[in-house]
């Protein structure tokens, strides 16, 4: 399930994984239910000989988690020497489901490779497996391979069939073409009235002794002269079948897909790929079968969906393009926090678990609940609160998160300006910041389908931090910002400023206005990150004008439909609001100069898109070149509204 929604089920649970199946069938644990041998399974581990399993599984850092209950039994063996107490603790709190949760780890092969990827070699198998040929390729073959040379031998039997009529070679190719009827087919062999089926018709009637009615003989009279004079005969029609067979495609991507696939095999799971060559290589002479020659090279289709799976650091995932959005780059950033976490840890076997559980714990889905509730966070599992106590004390231990938070600030505007900080990457963020020391709270988008009329206590906080931060500047006098902002009349504010007149009822429409207005009030954690980390390496002018660029190329796009359209005034609407934070790091002479660059930008777009952009730059112009010149409340870019959006057009 996707969006928000849960099952309700355990993600730890669920049926017996293949790993599990292999450890039972192993110990000889019988069990008609999962539940039997689940609790089984616990209950060994936690056995002299399951202890001594984990404990080889640990020292060579050969297991895996997928989720951070998995590392439950982990933590017990970490912790059993040196704090016996809180190991016994957390078998107490973990026993009373031992039938419906695994708590131990999956094992591997060998240690898992350093470095991050996109998509792990499981998901790399799962794209490949989808491989199909194309259609019409397919078609051309077997026309090629099969209902051609079918057709020229039907030729030969009906050309001679006034000497007489070959009975065997006649039923031959009856028996041939009810099997090529489970291949492709063009229309042109299968069409009732095609030339094709009529002779195959006349065939079919020669063989059952019957004679052929008088259309059919004429028919098949000038059918046989226009087939000779078309292809000729003897040594010239083979030369011409000859040259038609050289269109034939003999290496199909499944057959490909498929090679690609068997070289994967001895990878694990979860890792990526450290030497994408070899798995891209061409064919090999002994990995050679039908739809993939030896020799022949992948095509790009197949190479692209491999080098997703390629290991290296964020900066060179970003620059191969295999990162192309914050949403990937926060899929990896549970490997970069994993491993500065693990070494905080003087324990490498602590360090490592404690990675392992921050990235299992990462790659659960998060949700919105109701009442402003929260998911539990990763230091109140028990198992991971006991194995942090372990993690190295200092001053200097809030720096490897602040560098880090700073990394990921400037990957973000660097290379995705124009889009706001996703929520995976916004949760993952607040954990480094609790760390950092930076008590600034971040906040999340929320969806306007299920808002609930109310924010908790972080967006009135952030809204206070981002008015005190933007006061005087362009982002406070375009946006119309408060010099102040009370926490507690954060919601009334967000509801004023979106209601603009009485009598507003609830719709998904007003719950976008009001949300809109929250994340403008709050500049969606931009006044947080501006304050807090010393982001020297950020071109903010190339930001903005690259933000605008991206509003310019969005608006043109042609939309498939109304709510596509909307979409796309939103996001662009999100993205001016990016756009004006950058501008307001800049000095006035700055701005005036990024200005200058983005109306030459808007100048390019097609008529009615410079038009619409021209009527908001307007007031952008007025913000940066009178910076005393009163502005209208609301006269700004948003992207809800009541009514017809001025950017649908007519």
């Amino acid at each position: 399930m996707r969006g928000g929604f849960a099952t309700g089920a355990y993600a730890a649970g669920g049926p017996l994984l293949p790993h599990e199946t292999a450890l039972s069938a192993e110990l000889g644990i019988e069990g008609k239910d999962v539940a039997t041998v689940r609790r089984a399974l616990n209950t060994w581990f936690v056995s002299d000989d399951g202890l001594a399993r984990l404990s080889e599984w640990i020292d060579e850092q050969r297991y895996e988690a997928d989720t951070p209950e998995e590392m439950a039994l982990v933590c017990v063996v970490l912790l059993a020497a040196s704090d016996h107490r809180a190991a016994k603790g957390i078998l107490s709190e973990v026993a009373p489901f031992f039938d419906r949760i695994r708590f131990y780890p999956r094992p591997r092969r060998y240690p898992r490779p350093e470095g991050l990827r996109v998509r792990s070699v499981e998901q790399l198998r799962k794209a490949l497996k989808a491989v199909r040929p194309r259609n019409d390729i397919l078609v051309q073959n077997a026309s090629l391979t099969i209902w051609m040379p079918l057709y020229d031998r039907l030729i030969d039997l009906l050309d001679t069939r006034d000497q007489s009529l070959d009975m065997v070679q006649t039923n031959a190719w009856l028996d041939d073409y009810e099997a090529a009827n489970k291949a492709y087919m063009a229309k042109r062999w299968s069409e009732p009235g095609g030339r094709f089926q009529r002779c195959r018709h006349i065939i079919s009637t020669l063989a059952k002794g019957k004679a052929l009615e008088p259309k059919d003989e004429r028919f098949l009279e000038r059918h046989l002269q226009d087939y000779k004079a078309k292809y000729g005969q003897g040594e010239e029609r083979d030369a011409y079948r000859q040259a038609q067979r050289a269109q034939i495609v003999r290496n199909l991507h499944d057959a490909l897909a498929k090679i690609v696939t068997e070289r994967l095999a001895e990878y694990e799971a979860s890792d990526g790929l450290s030497d994408v060559e070899a798995i891209t290589a061409a064919v090999a002479s002994d990995e050679a079968r039908p739809g993939g020659s030896s020799g022949v090279a992948m095509p790009p289709s197949i190479d692209r969906k491999v080098r997703l799976s390629e290991l290296g650091d964020a900066e060179a995932l970003i620059e191969k393009g295999q990162i192309r959005s914050p949403e990937t780059l926060g899929s990896v950033l549970p490997g970069l926090a994993s491993e500065l976490y693990r070494d905080q840890f003087d324990d490498p076997h602590c360090g490592f678990a404690f990675a392992s559980a921050y990235k299992a714990y990462h790659r659960r889905r998060s949700l919105l609940l109701l009442n402003l509730e929260s998911q539990v966070r990763l230091e109140e599992l028990p198992w991971i609160a006991a194995l942090s106590k372990f993690q190295r004390d200092g001053a200097g231990k809030s720096q490897p998160e602040r560098d880090l938070l700073v990394r990921l600030v400037t990957l973000l505007i660097t290379h995705f300006p124009q889009v706001q900080f996703p929520n995976p990457v916004v949760e993952q963020m607040q954990g480094l910041a609790k760390r950092a020391g930076v008590e600034t709270p971040l906040v999340s988008e929320i969806a306007a389908d299920i808002f609930m009329g109310r924010f908790s206590k972080s967006f009135g906080l952030a809204a206070a931090k981002a008015a005190e931060h933007f006061k005087g500047t362009l982002y406070a006098r375009y946006y119309n910002l408060p010099s102040k902002i009370s926490p507690s009349d954060f919601d009334q504010l967000c509801v004023k400023r979106a209601a603009n007149g009485p009598g507003q009822g609830w719709s998904v429409a007003f719950n976008g206005m009001v949300l809109e207005q929250a994340m403008i009030l709050t500049s969606h954690n931009m006044a947080v990150v501006f304050e807090e980390l010393p982001l020297r390496d950020i071109d903010f002018k190339q930001a903005a004008i690259a933000s605008f660029e991206w509003i310019a190329k969005k608006l043109q796009q042609q939309a498939p439909h109304r709510h596509a359209k909307l979409i796309a005034i939103k996001q662009s609407a999100y993205a001016w609001r990016q756009m004006v934070a950058y501008l307001s790091r800049l000095q006035q002479s700055e701005q005036t100069e990024a200005f200058a660059a983005i109306n030459a930008c808007c100048l390019t777009a097609n008529p009615d898109v410079q038009s619409q952009l021209g009527r908001l730059l307007g007031r952008l112009e007025t913000a940066i070149e009178l910076p005393n010149e009163a502005l209208k409340d609301s006269d700004f870019f948003v992207g809800w509204t009541l009514g017809r959006h001025p950017l649908m057009g007519e």
